[in-house]
This record gives structure tokens, C-alpha cells and sequence, in this order.
């Protein structure tokens, strides 16, 4: 179905834009009303739309995800509808990859889809464990609550995840020195001491210096090349990581390594039981063994 981009002003006079699906650009301006806004501007989404996609960026941060659980169990609790809630938050959220989501998924529920089918179908955003959640919370009448554990579950994962990042943080720092070191050396300082031996007349040299030479030799000759065959490795490195298998085998190695196997260890079991304990508090049933 074609997507069009508005731009809209509420009652109070304030603007509102996001993305909406239509059959044509009248139906989309019907939609619009239908929402309580006056339309000022309805085209297609084109090539500028999807710059501004990109220049935002097409992902939803978690901070994102915490604040529109919240927000989401809070107008649940004050008694609004769930297309009202989604269409308020909509119009609140600066993520215009989020917005574009929170329209599809009133579109599905305003055609008779459960707000479970809804969300499943943005994986990306809503994951397996966000969807079980709210599954949970339809079934049992008890979305509200569902709500708050979901968002205290992802705030602590949030936490975790920053704690993370800063704990190896350092770590990061001392290996990019160290490779824009090597890179310098290998650039600049090696090929001045080949000319250097090359003027003192030096003999055989020792194996380690051979070996260093020849890679700065190649580097030099091969830069791009080089550049280039690092990128593609790290890009199938990516990928494997992607694959059940690989993110195993990874995971193991991990792992096993001194201070950090220790760290990430912890971190598991700590997901494992705010995850676990969100669950049980949610009353989603135990699989049959």
C-alpha cells in the first residue's frame, strides 16, 4: 500500500508529521482528519522521506523502547484505547521509524487484528520476549501490569547494557591506540629504517625485521587492498555472528577468556533472572516438557 508523508497541525495549533498508509492521497487526507488533525501537507513518500529515514536513523534506541513502554502502560491505566494510545504516541515520538511502526500497528488492530498479531510483525523492534509479554498480559486481562514489568524488564537491561559498554570501554581505547599505532609504524617509521640498512650496507638482517619489512612493503604497496580484505573479513565476521551457530561458537570462546569470560558470565545470569523473574510476575505459562 503507497505511504504517504504529512504534516498536520493539532487543535491547539501545534505541528504533527509522520507517515501514513493509504490508497491514495485523499484517503490518506480522510485518515488524517479522522485523527483529529487538520492536514497542511500530504505527498508521497519519495526519496527526501527516505533521506530523512536514513539521516535519523532506521533503528529504535532502547532508551526509545523504555520510554514508550511507559508511556504506553500509563495511558493503558488512565483508560484510553489502545488506537488512541497509539496514535498519541505516535505524534509524540522524534524517531520517524518508530512512528511510521506505531501507525502500521493501529491500522492493523483499527482491521480487526490482536494487538499481539500487531506487534509481531515488527520483530526488529518488538522482539520475541516483548511480544510473549504482551500475549500474557491480553490473554490474562492484565496488560497494565504486563506493561510496568515489561518496562522495569528493559530499563534493568538497559542498565546492564551501559554498565557493559563502560566497563570495556578502556579496553576498547587501548586496541584502536594500538592499531592506529601499528598503522603509523608500518606507514611511516619501517620504511625509514629500510632505507637506513639500505644505506649502511647491513647484511642479512634477522628474521623478525624480514617479516616486518615485508608486511610494511606490502601495506604500502596494497593500502586499499589491505583496507579493503579487513573490512570484508569483518563483514563475515558480522555475519557468522548473525547465525545461531556462530553466535554459539563466539559466545563459548568468550567465555573462556580471563576476567572478561568471568564478566560476561555475570551479566548472563543477571539478564537470565530480571528476564525469568518479568515472566513469572507476567503469568506466562511454562511449555509442556
Amino acid at each position: 500500500m503507497p505511504q504517504f508523508a504529512y504534516k498536520a497541525r493539532e487543535k491547539n495549533g501545534a505541528l504533527a508529521q509522520g507517515i501514513i498508509e493509504a490508497e491514495n492521497i485523499n484517503v490518506a487526507k480522510e485518515k488524517i482528519a479522522s485523527d483529529g488533525l487538520i492536514p497542511v501537507q500530504v505527498k508521497p513518500q519519495g526519496l527526501f522521506n527516505l533521506k530523512i529515514d536514513f539521516k535519523f536513523g532506521r533503528k529504535v534506541a532502547p532508551e526509545e523502547l523504555v520510554l514508550f513502554t511507559k508511556q504506553f502502560g500509563t495511558l493503558f491505566k488512565a483508560g484510553m484505547g489502545i488506537e488512541s494510545i497509539l496514535a498519541t504516541l505516535a505524534k509524540q515520538t522524534n524517531n520517524t521509524h518508530l512512528k511510521q511502526i506505531l501507525f502500521m500497528i493501529q491500522e492493523d488492530i483499527q482491521s480487526g487484528s490482536s494487538l499481539t498479531n500487531a506487534f509481531k510483525k515488527h520483530p526488529k523492534v518488538f522482539d520475541d520476549l516483548y511480544v510473549n509479554m504482551l500475549t500474557s498480559g491480553e490473554e490474562a486481562g492484565i496488560l497494565d501490569e504486563v506493561l510496568d514489568h515489561l518496562a522495569t524488564l528493559l530499563e534493568k537491561d538497559q542498565v546492564i547494557r551501559k554498565n557493559i559498554k563502560s566497563a570495556l570501554m578502556y579496553p576498547k581505547i587501548v586496541v584502536g591506540v594500538l592499531v592506529f599505532a601499528n598503522v603509523i609504524i608500518l606507514t611511516f617509521v619501517v620504511p625509514r629504517f629500510i632505507n637506513l640498512f639500505a644505506s649502511f650496507g647491513a647484511g642479512k638482517l634477522p628474521l623478525p625485521t624480514r617479516i616486518l619489512i615485508q608486511i610494511s612493503e606490502i601495506f604500502q604497496s596494497y593500502f586499499f587492498f589491505v583496507i579493503l580484505g579487513f573490512a570484508g573479513l569483518f563483514f563475515l565476521f558480522k555475519k557468522y555472528a548473525n547465525t545461531p551457530k556462530g553466535r554459539f561458537r563466539i559466545d563459548k570462546i568468550l567465555l573462556k577468556l580471563p576476567v572478561f569470560g568471568v564478566l560476561l558470565e555475570k551479566v548472563g545470569n543477571a539478564r537470565f533472572a530480571n528476564i525469568l523473574a518479568s515472566l513469572y510476575r507476567s503469568g506466562l505459562p511454562q511449555p509442556p516438557l
